[in-house]
């Protein structure tokens, strides 16, 4: 994790399944807060994500925008890609291909 000016920065890998959630909640809630409630979500590396864990996205983004922030999702895997296609979350889950797209969208 990482503070970017005026946003948070999170990496995460791997498969994120069911069993990842306390972990993911714990590492995007400590990186909301060191970010003012904005964040900046690397998925480039996710090889699986399971409805849970977007459900576990989405109310922790529903969270941040309550307090004025966002969480926007750096980079997707094709798999987190499909899933929030599939799901027609793009207008819940912002999507952007680097870190420079998410400061540019975090300047306003």
């Amino acid at each position: 994790m990482a503070a970017n000016g005026s946003f948070g920065s999170l990496t995460v890998d791997g498969a994120l399944d069911e069993q990842r959630i306390p972990e993911l909640e714990t590492r995007v809630s400590t990186a909301l807060k060191a970010g003012a409630g904005r964040l900046a979500l690397d998925l480039s590396a996710v090889t699986f994500i399971c409805s849970k864990v977007v459900g576990c996205l989405l109310t922790a983004q529903r969270r941040a925008k309550e307090q004025g922030g966002e969480i926007v999702l750096v980079a997707p895997s094709s798999i987190v890609k499909r899933v929030v296609t599939v799901l027609n979350l793009q207008q819940h889950l912002k999507m952007v291909p680097d870190r420079a797209a998410a400061a540019a969208h975090f300047a306003g």
